[in-house]
């Protein structure tokens, strides 16, 4: 079996860098969660082998993103079920005022016509937090949590911890803290 941190091309789920599990809720139901860890930049044919680029690529981009792969892929499996799905998908709204041709509001736009709820956005509707704490630039967030309708009227919090990466410098990305 392949280590989750290791790279297999012509497997498009190893490009995403994701580890999905499902979670027995104390209603009976199940909650697939998923963590997703994304790459920027442009993938290639081997990295989306088996699924249509021009049905996942977002329509106002010139090329697909690893996002865009690794949306797909989530889309697919969470797909008329209850989910929670995060981590860093390496896009940002705040990134459209910097990169207009970047489009990635268009990100967002897509999960929310699918019916992805942003955690965060859902207590924090004014905007995006920051996630990603890298010198002096813009604070982007880049890590989101996702979820379903039923799964969102359960959320109590989304908060964002910068303390680990803001004080600490354990990573370059804060956590992103969902209560249910």
């Amino acid at each position: 079996m392949a280590k989750p941190w290791l790279k297999v091309r012509s497997d498009p789920e190893s490009v995403a860098y994701s580890a999905t599990g499902t979670v027995s809720l104390s209603d009976g139901t199940d909650l697939l969660v998923a963590s997703v860890h994304t790459q920027v930049g442009v993938p290639s044919p081997e990295d989306y082998a088996g699924l249509d680029h021009e049905a996942i690529r977002r329509p106002r981009r010139a090329s697909l993103s690893h996002a865009d792969v690794a949306y797909a892929i989530q889309r697919r499996r969470v797909e008329g079920g209850r989910f929670l799905v995060g981590g860093d998908w390496n896009t940002a709204r705040l990134w459209d005022r910097t990169h207009p041709q970047a489009y990635e509001a268009d990100f967002f736009t897509r999960a929310e016509a699918d019916g992805w709820v942003d955690c965060y956005r859902r207590f924090h509707p004014e905007g995006e937090g920051r996630t990603w704490f890298r010198g002096s630039d813009a604070p982007y967030q880049l890590d989101h949590v996702f979820c379903d309708a039923t799964t969102t009227a359960q959320l109590t919090a989304c908060v964002i911890h910068p303390h680990a990466a803001e004080t600490l410098g354990l990573s370059d990305h804060a956590p992103l803290v969902v209560d249910l």
